[in-house]
């Protein structure tokens, strides 16, 4: 279980490292329009991945995208960091105060992990 684990995030974080070059390509524009855009990018870069239990969803009216993945608390907080340095490296930028909400098929709607993008 714990290998699948690490191969799901490690999957999740390979798609971020390949997809990320779509930011340079971007056009300039309102900072949400930005944000939404990068969410959509990303949501789409994380479902690439087949990892995922659920399909990644973006609340722009929330500030948020929302993932499932199977893992503990402890291995979805590792996504935290690498996600966020991935999408800075990659200059994928989000306005304040969107997350990324990891929830896993045992949590419910609650979520394990919440990381700022």
């Amino acid at each position: 279980m714990e290998v699948m684990i690490k191969k799901a995030v490690s999957r999740c974080l390979i798609a971020v490292s390949m997809f990320g070059i779509y930011s340079a390509a971007a056009s300039a524009g309102d900072e949400s329009e930005q944000s939404v855009s990068n969410a959509f990018t990303l949501c789409k870069m994380l479902d690439s991945t087949g990892q995922l239990t659920q399909p990644c969803e973006v609340s722009g009216w929330g500030s948020r995208v929302d993932i499932s993945l199977d893992a503990t608390a402890a291995q979805a907080r590792t996504l935290c960091p690498a996600v966020k340095g991935m999408l800075a490296k990659n200059k994928m930028a989000f306005g304040p105060g969107w997350t990324m909400k990891v929830s896993s098929p045992y949590s419910g709607d609650k979520a394990i992990a919440t990381c700022p993008l």
